[in-house]
């Protein structure tokens, strides 16, 4: 802001350079130790971003102890989202095109 510009343009610029509708975030496998004395981390669920666009939808994705972890964050979240991303994951699990014959 200290180059003059106004609260619009900055909206203008980040409207251009960040037109997303879905936004999908991946953090991957992590092989960190999450584990400390009795207590264990089963899940990590994130990153949560949103950018402040109107319909606009962020899925975070992470991976720990050999599960996917998705999280929708959005100010007018679509319900059938993540149940929708579910299916078509355990769609493209069990095609023996993608993973060949071992189902997983």
């Amino acid at each position: 802001m200290s180059s003059g510009i106004d609260v619009l343009g900055a909206a203008q610029i980040l409207e251009q350079g960040f037109p997303n509708e879905l936004l999908l975030t991946n953090l991957g496998k992590l092989s960190v130790q999450f584990d400390t004395g009795n207590l264990r981390l089963k899940a990590l669920w994130g990153p949560a971003v949103l950018m402040g666009f109107e319909g606009e939808q962020t899925v975070g994705v992470t991976t720990t102890n050999d599960s996917l972890c998705l999280l929708h964050t959005s100010f007018k979240p679509i319900p059938s989202l993540l149940p929708r991303a579910a299916q078509i994951l355990q769609a493209a699990v069990n095609d023996p095109r993608i993973f060949g014959k071992k189902k997983h």
